[in-house]
């Protein structure tokens, strides 16, 4: 497995951690954290796992963070953040969005308000940030999670590729680009686990490293995406190129060239077939299938009010529902290809200017290095905020910022304690 616990925490943290993550407690809330982040992709929707149960698996994952809250907020009494929460403020407003989105689905659509706010649930799993402050947990255990998850996501992928057409998963799944196409829930948590591993790898160079960066790469061909492929490759290569503190670099582009090179070997006929999509969209240009849908949602679609508020998000049932339906069924347009635009259209133009506001300033903020793959991320979803579905609208996205945003204000919590501390103390981050 991925070593990530070689750090240890400095006394100022140790006597930070308090009664509410003591003893046995600390493997409960990282198993906790576990069960959530798994109902947030609906444990990668195995065989058998019908939509109305990946909905109400989901809908458990969101009750189980509120549960926690309140039971330790009655239980704790106030006694409870350990740490300041520097993204509270952003995330208290969006919910207050996301409610306004509901009133306005009522008078445009007359989709009642408990029905928008249940189509709505997967926004809630941002409130994961609180909890684990709450838990107080160290960077290294969400680190851990995010490996995990992103690993089983990975195997599950290629496993699902070998014995097709047997499903092991119900994601939607169709031959393409000379590739089984495969749709599955979990495809950010690999690709964090993916930047992890790069950072680790780039660090200690552990060969079991290079088996993890294999199995990733391999995903990333398979899955048939450009933008995915091309980004696997050049941020190892990017990274190895501005990073002062590698030494070796030699030793570790030849690595990373012979991984890339095994890939294109094995895999060669898709990657011409992404080539020959890529030239076709080229000689598309404006006529392109996503920058139509883009401006048709914008110019023809939304109203001045629901540009502000946003339209929440349709039920199947609904006028709402239906519209969309015939919208993607005539036109082949749909809020899932066109990232921010289509979190345009759900939740309106301020929640979308406070996910710019947060992303370009995690972006462009100092981190040590072992925290790099956070910019690295980041730095993905930026590239894709138009060209893919949008993670800014919870589910997995909830958790996996909801994390990220919990490592920066651990890791500044961390900073600010070792500068308060003794200059001969040794201080070790976490």
């Amino acid at each position: 497995m991925l070593n990530v616990n070689t750090l240890e925490q400095n006394p100022q943290q140790q006597a930070d951690s308090g009664s509410v993550n003591s003893g046995w407690m600390k493997n409960m809330n990282f198993y906790i954290l576990l069960f959530i982040a798994l109902c947030s992709i609906s444990f990668f929707e195995p065989r058998g796992i019908t939509s109305p149960i990946s909905k109400s698996i989901q809908l458990i994952g969101v009750l189980s963070v509120f549960l926690l809250l309140i039971l330790y907020i009655i239980y704790y009494r106030g006694h409870l953040f350990q740490i300041p929460m520097s993204f509270k403020a952003p995330l208290i407003v969006m919910t207050i969005v996301v409610f306004s989105s509901t009133l306005y689905a009522q008078y445009r659509y007359d989709q009642s308000i408990l029905t928008s706010i249940y189509q709505s649930r997967m926004f809630f799993y941002f409130y994961i940030y609180f909890l684990m402050h709450i838990f107080f947990m160290r960077i290294q255990d969400m680190e851990k999670i995010i490996f995990i998850i992103g690993l089983t996501a990975a195997i599950i992928f290629i496993l699902q590729s070998v014995v097709y057409p047997v499903r092991i998963v119900e994601s939607k799944m169709f031959f393409d680009r000379n590739t089984l196409r495969i749709f599955m829930r979990g495809e950010h948590f690999r690709i964090l686990a993916y930047l992890i591993v790069v950072n680790k790898f780039l660090q200690n160079r552990k060969i079991i490293n290079i088996l993890y960066l294999v199995i990733f790469l391999f995903v990333a061909v398979l899955i048939g995406s450009r933008t995915t492929l091309a980004f696997h490759i050049l941020i190892p290569l990017l990274i190895l190129v501005s990073q002062k503190h590698i030494k070796n670099r030699f030793l570790l582009l030849f690595t990373m060239i012979g991984a890339v090179a095994m890939s294109a070997i094995i895999f060669w006929e898709i990657i011409e077939s992404l080539i020959a999509v890529s030239q076709d969209n080229l000689q598309e240009g404006t006529d392109y299938v996503r920058f139509m849908a883009i401006n048709f949602f914008v110019e023809d679609y939304m109203t001045p009010v629901s540009f502000l508020t946003g339209n929440s998000i349709a039920h199947e049932s609904s006028e709402y529902g239906r519209i969309l339906h015939n919208i993607s069924s005539f036109k082949g347009y749909y809020l899932s290809d066109i990232g921010l635009v289509g979190t345009l259209v759900k939740y309106g133009a301020i929640y979308v200017g406070i996910w710019i506001y947060l992303i370009f300033r995690t972006f462009f903020r100092r981190l040590p290095v072992r925290l790099r793959y956070i910019r690295h991320y980041i730095l993905l979803l930026i590239l894709t905020s138009f060209v893919s579905y949008s993670i800014f609208d919870g589910g997995q996205g909830g958790i996996i910022l909801g994390f990220i945003f919990y490592i920066l204000d651990k890791h500044d919590h961390s900073a600010e304690a070792s500068a308060q501390s003794p200059k001969n103390q040794k201080i070790i981050f976490s």
